[in-house]
């Protein structure tokens, strides 16, 4: 039995097999596993789940769990076995790997694979959000918003990350982002500093007027748009990730008014800012 989904894989396995020496040379067995990838209680992690229960002949029985983790701590692998019957037996393990980097006056925590480094800075960046930085074909990582990670690749490869948001539940939220690095040849030994960037992309539609009459045929500042004859416009804005869009300015025959937004005539729908009646003043 196996179970798939955008970010997990379970599996299920059930096995017998029949004696004809009677049953106490039966086999009976069940393994499960599961993967998980960016769960949301760790976005920026991994996880292997396993567990398995034989029974075997002459009563020989055994049974095992482990899970292994690939987060912001390193690799983290720990698992228990035991055996029952006539050669018993119980095993436990622990494996931790991990490392840190220095580097351009900046100090980062993960995992450090091999003779150069990246220290990913994604402080500016939202907290409630992640992002994956990758550089060229090494294997990516996943940041949160707010924190610092490294991120460790092949020596005499040339440093030029890439940034991608990572898909949450969240769909009132996208950004452009940009990564800030060196230009050069990462060395083997060497540590380089890595910031990434993010501005918002916010769609804004609605309806302007001025003294309850559409305001027709006025530039949206900002947003790249035009209202039409009904004064209703459709534009795309750039902004901060810390910033909200409070107001509009809009410009017409060189005259200008503010267009103030609220609670009451702004609803958010899958990132669009759906803006109801809104009456302008002039500035």
């Amino acid at each position: 039995m196996r179970e798939r989904s955008y970010n997990h894989y379970q599996s299920l396995y059930l096995r017998s097999r029949m004696s004809d020496e009677g049953s106490k040379q039966n086999i009976y067995s069940a393994d499960y596993s599961l993967n998980l990838d960016n769960p949301d209680f760790d976005r920026g992690g991994k996880y292997t789940v396993n567990a398995s229960v034989n029974h075997g002949p002459n009563s020989e029985n055994n049974s095992g769990a482990g899970i292994v983790m690939d987060n912001d701590y390193g690799y983290t692998s720990v698992g228990v076995s035991k055996s029952f019957g006539n050669n018993s037996y119980s095993q436990q393990y622990l494996s931790q790997r991990s490392g840190f980097a220095i580097g351009e006056g900046e100090f980062g925590y993960g995992k450090v694979d091999n003779t150069a480094a990246l220290i990913v800075d994604a402080s500016s960046l939202p907290e409630d959000q992640y992002f994956e930085v990758r550089n060229r074909s090494n294997e990516p990582v996943v940041v949160e918003g707010g924190k610092k990670t490294t991120l460790t690749i092949q020596p005499y490869q040339k440093i030029s990350p890439k940034a991608e948001q990572v898909y949450t539940t969240d769909t009132n939220a996208f950004y452009n982002l940009s990564t800030q690095s060196s230009s050069t040849w990462a060395m083997p030994g060497q540590v380089y500093h890595v910031k990434v960037n993010a501005t918002k992309n916010q769609t804004v539609t609605g309806r302007l007027y001025l003294d309850g009459v559409p305001l027709a045929n006025a530039r949206v500042v900002g947003g790249n748009a035009m209202t039409d004859a009904e004064g209703l416009f459709v534009g795309d804005f750039t902004l901060d990730t810390d910033s909200q869009l409070d107001k509009l300015k809009v410009s017409k025959e060189g005259q200008n008014y503010m267009c103030p937004l609220n609670s009451s005539n702004v609803k958010m729908t899958q990132g669009i800012m759906q803006i109801r009646e809104v009456n302008c003043e002039t500035e």
